[in-house]
């Protein structure tokens, strides 16, 4: 990519180069600041989570300029000069030109994730040093993965913030459409989708991993199974499946845990070893859905094992629902909620409240949970026998009525509101988030706890801060708004 090199106000220089035709060229600069800057690069702004043309970036510093004396260095984003946010170099001329010598600007910085006001004193031309000292050319700017502590703009304090980003999961199986999203730190990775089994009273499952790049830290959704009680009077023993249901004794959660999840799941690990746990009663409470004869149980359980040569933590967390049939004398059981959170042992307490956000944000989209249901209606009336490949699904899913009946959705509605209330429940026993309420969707959401405000933007990013001075509209267009915690 052909990078437009701006060379703002080399000692003596009176001219700049703007590759776009935006701005006029100054031809006698009043005021110099001693930078030499260039565009950022489409990439570059997306990993920020800015417009591609918002910003300037620092390649170097004339040596005893005003640019050195205030701070900058190579590698700095700026955001913003004497209070107008830049769209890119030639435009930071413009308001660097309008200057007189001696006057003193504020310089909003982007600096390794964090926000940074400077203060420089303009010079006039011929003041600073005769050259541009050599330089390598600047680095990439990459957001910090973990959370950041940036400065407030207006304020030289630090203020520490962590950013999240929304993320769709699209089915292939239902002409693309999302079916699940959820939020991820900006800089986290997310991998897998939505898994189909035709042969299974659960015909689709999410099954994700979320993790951090730059460390061991992630988050697992887990596949979701339906399991029946085996009568003997069917003539199946354990692990058979009959009518789309795994046959298994009923399973407390500690139980399931073991023999189900480790065995299936972290079958790669060896020498896994349960270091604490518990069941939570009021996690279970929380998922009881009113008029439902069925039962509940939740537990987190804690294992520890060595990973490619290092010392893993991992807390497995799951809701079980029971549903007695007397009638065919079996148990029906299935995890209403099931993942997991690791990392290298010793900083798992420490991540929790960030990943239970990852955890707890997840929402399955209307529209491919109505599709869902009418394939759902069309397995349980056995058409699904005749339709036993992807190819013959998917011809059907193309005739799928994409009016969202008012079965499906209250049907949604609750499930929804079930979810909302395991994970607030999750979250208190953490006691690692906040729930907050969005104003732009009227929907709660959970970010970390700790932190003194939290911001969203109609693109469904979040921000928490833990200063009230913060303000993310400086230097943005992103319509950034406050708020409220929900008590």
């Amino acid at each position: 990519m052909r990078l437009l090199i701006f060379a703002l106000m080399l000692a003596g220089a009176g001219s700049v180069f703007d590759g776009m035709g935006a701005y006029a060229q100054p031809r006698s600069p009043r005021a110099v600041l001693g930078v030499k800057l260039r565009e950022l690069a489409p990439q570059e702004a997306q990993s920020l989570g800015l417009q591609a043309s918002q910003g300037a970036l620092v390649e170097a510093t004339v040596q005893n300029s005003p640019a050195e004396k205030a701070g900058l260095r190579q590698g700095d984003l700026i955001l913003s000069v004497g209070r107008q946010a830049i769209v890119n170099g030639a435009h930071a001329v413009q308001i660097i030109s309008g200057h007189s010598p001696g006057d003193i600007i504020e310089i909003l910085v982007l600096r390794s994730g964090r926000q940074q006001v400077l203060k420089a004193r303009l010079a006039a031309p011929g003041d600073t040093a005769p050259a541009m000292p050599a330089t390598k050319p600047a680095p990439k700017p990459a957001p910090d993965a973990s959370p950041k502590a940036p400065e407030t703009a207006g304020s030289p304090s630090l203020t520490k913030i962590v950013r999240f980003r929304p993320f769709a999961v699209r089915d292939s199986q239902i002409n693309n459409l999302e079916a699940v999203r959820l939020l991820v730190p900006e800089d986290w990775r997310v991998q897998g989708g939505v898994r189909w089994r035709h042969d299974r009273a659960i015909l689709a499952t999410a099954v994700l991993r979320v993790h951090n790049p730059k460390s061991s830290e992630e988050v697992n959704f887990l596949p979701i199974e339906h399991f029946a009680q085996s009568n003997p009077g069917w003539g199946f023993g354990a692990g058979s499946i009959y009518l789309g249901s795994e046959l298994q004794p009923a399973m407390d959660p500690q139980t399931f845990v073991a023999r189900i999840v480790m065995l299936r799941y972290r079958r790669e690990i060896g020498g896994a070893t349960l270091v604490g746990g518990e069941e939570l009663p009021t996690v279970a409470q929380a998922a009881q859905t009113p008029g439902m004869p069925s039962q509940n149980r939740a537990g987190r359980f804690r294992y520890t094992y060595t990973l490619s040569g290092r010392a893993m933590e991992e807390d497995i967390y799951c809701v079980l629902n029971y549903t007695s049939a007397p009638a065919v004398h079996t148990i029906y059981w299935f995890p209403l909620q099931l993942y997991s959170m690791r990392a290298e042992k010793g900083q798992l307490d420490r991540q929790s409240k960030l990943m239970q956000v990852i955890a707890s944000s997840l929402r399955v989209n209307l529209q491919w949970f109505n599709a869902y249901q009418q394939v759902w209606e069309m397995w349980k009336a056995n058409v699904m026998q005749s339709i036993q490949n992807a190819g013959h699904l998917s011809r059907y899913i193309a005739g799928i009525n994409n009016e969202i009946t008012a079965m499906n959705r209250q049907a949604w509605n609750e499930h929804q509101a079930s979810q909302d209330r395991i994970n607030r429940r999750f979250g208190e026993y953490i006691r690692g988030v906040d729930t907050y309420r969005n104003p732009i969707n009227n929907q709660p959401v959970q970010l970390p706890s700790g932190y003194s405000q939290a911001w969203t933007n109609p693109g469904g990013e979040y921000i928490v801060s833990d200063s009230a001075r913060y303000n993310p509209n400086i230097g943005s267009t992103r319509n950034w708004q406050l708020m409220p915690r929900v008590p």
